[in-house]
């Protein structure tokens, strides 16, 4: 039953991001059915995302969003690592100029990040921390809900 779930949630996102990196809906799939997710796939999605740009390699990637400052420059090294909830939730932030609390205006970071996109609703309900992993499917469902709050925007 999980994997219909992923199966349906993959083939939905796949109809709204068509062409993440490999243009088709099968990263989608294997991207859903990976235990942890990679900073790298992070990338891809929030730079196909958030600024519809597809590179084919994740470097130009990554250099595009250091360039809007969405990234910095160390945080481009190991994109092979595994993606925190931290991690991604500063380039949430970053990428949609999300303000954020006193915690995050003051100290920055992951772990004010977090609980910013937490309290935005990115990541639903479930509570946890900014050094936890993230799972492909979670990732998914964190960047779907970027992608709506970015229609709500643009409305």
């Amino acid at each position: 039953m999980k994997r219909m779930v992923l199966i349906t949630m993959a083939c939905l996102l796949s109809l709204s991001v068509w062409s993440v990196s490999p243009d088709n809906p099968a990263y989608l799939l294997k991207l859903s059915e990976k235990k942890y997710a990679l900073k790298s796939d992070g990338i891809k999605m929030i730079s196909w995302v958030v600024y519809r740009k597809g590179g084919k390699s994740v470097e130009k990637q990554a250099n595009f969003l250091v360039s809007k400052g969405v990234l910095e420059k160390e945080d481009i090294s190991d994109l092979d690592k595994r993606m925190t909830k931290g991690f991604l939730s500063k380039m949430i932030m970053n990428s949609l100029s999300l303000s954020g609390g006193v915690g995050y205006s003051i100290f920055g970071g992951g772990r004010y990040a977090y609980r910013e996109c937490h309290f935005e609703g990115f990541f639903g309900s479930r509570r946890g921390n900014s050094y936890q992993y993230l799972s492909g499917g979670l990732l998914l469902t964190v960047v779907r809900r970027v992608e709506n709050r970015l229609i709500k925007k643009a409305k």
